[in-house]
């Protein structure tokens, strides 16, 4: 795990080449398998409220060029944001010591869901 102070506070990002939340490719590809991708976010999100001790809400969806972006914010400072095309979740937070704990919560929610080997491929920066 690498840390990096970005600007104005810190990202926890999990790139994942092992397409854990299933699907890559195009907007029609994503599409497709929507369905079944929502399903593992709402578990992602449930693990993340239990371990991370915070409620998440969310706040929309954008897609920028071929990917979509499902945003999510935290209850007491923070947010969310997973790529579906991409395959990829990026967290933010004005402390290192909530990134920390963003990071621990994460690794657990990925081995609760059988998604260990992810968990050293979270970076703080």
């Amino acid at each position: 795990m690498t840390e990096t102070k970005i600007q104005h506070g810190f990202c926890v990002s999990l790139k994942d080449e092992n397409l854990f939340l299933g699907i890559k490719g195009s907007r029609e590809k994503i599409f497709e398998k929507l369905d079944e991708t929502e399903i593992i976010i709402e578990k992602l999100l449930r693990l993340l409220e239990k371990y991370f001790h915070e409620v998440a809400w969310y706040i929309g969806t954008d897609y920028i060029n071929d990917n979509i972006c499902e945003r999510f914010m935290f209850a007491k400072s923070g947010f969310m944001e997973i790529y579906l095309g991409k395959n990829e979740i990026n967290a933010y937070f004005p402390t290192k010591e909530k990134a920390d704990k963003f990071a621990q919560a994460l690794k657990k929610a990925l081995i609760k869901l059988k998604k260990s080997h992810l968990s050293h491929k979270i970076i703080i920066k």
